[in-house]
């Protein structure tokens, strides 16, 4: 499939970083509104019922308890994530899904093909994108991510497998239902558009036409080592959302072929390349270039990503924890869908 045709572009492509911070906004304050209708209006159905147990039946107390009591536990004032320690906490989730397909290389002998990588990481950044993690359990969408990714790029391992492999002992029961019906969420918000175009294939295809031009066949395969680490660093930025793997796969290898004595000639190449629109060419070698190679000196602080965990742990578990009344509660809706599609 061509870029300029595909759903990539049409859907998933943006103007500038405005628009995507504008989703990212708009996702975090849905989510705020969303939870406290919802925290108001289980207070007030706590209220009610609590003076209809004290007048009429102690079995009405222990539902209570257990199924709408647990909004009692809130604090007075809830704080809510910021957009910005969302992004923090997907950072440091995004970097746990790339060492969680590494597991993958003891049963398969060889690691994980960074296509598989970057489609799990585009699902998980697509899916957070409208959604926020206040209102999805992160750590179970991005195991789901990475299951969905396996079997879009025809790796397909059943969910047991995968379950064990991933070190899921104890709770593996419980996350087999979890993923199976996490899935169709992830796929129903990407809006069943799974092919995801990757710029491994652009990296491979410029290599080729070095080779051919210029000559550089003896630093080919080192060339191409170093223009996919940079391409794994560009997976952990938005330019997937803002420019096309093309693009970003001549960046790569520009940036790669700084590191070698041939960089003049590349530069050459692709002065030559791109020399009835050179704009482009400045638009690869700064500012795509600029922010791969920025991403390859960040860290993830780890300590604020756990302060953000328990900040979203004091609120988050009665509505993103697989064993709350209220999480199972939203997934019943979900089930039903699964069991029509059966039946259609």
């Amino acid at each position: 499939m061509q870029y300029h045709t595909s759903t990539q572009k049409e859907y998933w492509t943006f103007k500038c970083q405005n628009e995507l911070d504008m989703c990212r906004f708009e996702a975090n304050d849905s989510a705020i509104k969303r939870i406290k209708e919802t925290i108001e209006k289980d207070r007030e159905i706590q209220r009610v019922n609590s003076v209809e147990v004290e007048q009429y039946s102690t079995a009405l107390r222990t539902y209570d308890d257990n199924h709408i009591c647990e909004f009692d536990k809130l604090k007075p004032k809830v704080e809510f994530l910021t957009p910005t320690e969302e992004k923090v906490f997907y950072e440091f989730y995004e970097l746990k899904l790339r060492d969680i397909c590494q597991l993958y290389r003891k049963q398969d002998k060889v690691a994980p093909p960074l296509k598989i990588v970057g489609t799990a990481i585009a699902f998980f950044k697509r899916f957070f994108l409208h959604n926020s993690c206040m209102d999805y359990p992160l750590q179970d969408i991005m195991y789901t991510c990475i299951f969905l990714a396996f079997k879009t790029e025809e790796r397909t391992k059943d969910l047991d497998t995968f379950l064990q492999i991933a070190h899921f002992n104890g709770t593996r029961e419980k996350y087999f239902k979890v993923i199976l019906d996490l899935e169709i969420i992830v796929v129903e918000q990407l809006h069943f558009h799974l092919q995801i175009l990757h710029p491994m294939g652009s990296i491979d295809g410029i290599l080729a036409d070095l080779s051919f031009k210029v000559g550089i066949l003896e630093i080919c395969k080192a060339l191409r080592l170093l223009s996919l680490r940079f391409c794994e660093y560009s997976l952990f930025t938005n330019l997937m959302f803002l420019y096309s793997p093309a693009q970003i796969g001549a960046a790569c290898v520009w940036l790669a072929s700084r590191e070698f004595e041939e960089k003049e000639k590349i530069d050459n190449y692709f002065c030559d390349l791109f020399k009835e629109e050179k704009g482009l060419f400045a638009l690869i070698s700064n500012t795509i270039a600029a922010a791969i190679e920025t991403q390859s000196k960040k860290s993830v602080d780890k300590e604020n990503a756990r302060l953000i965990y328990n900040k979203l742990k004091a609120f988050g578990p009665f509505f993103i924890d697989p064993t709350s009344g209220r999480y199972r509660e939203r997934y019943l809706s979900v089930r039903r869908f699964r069991e029509q599609l059966k039946s259609t």
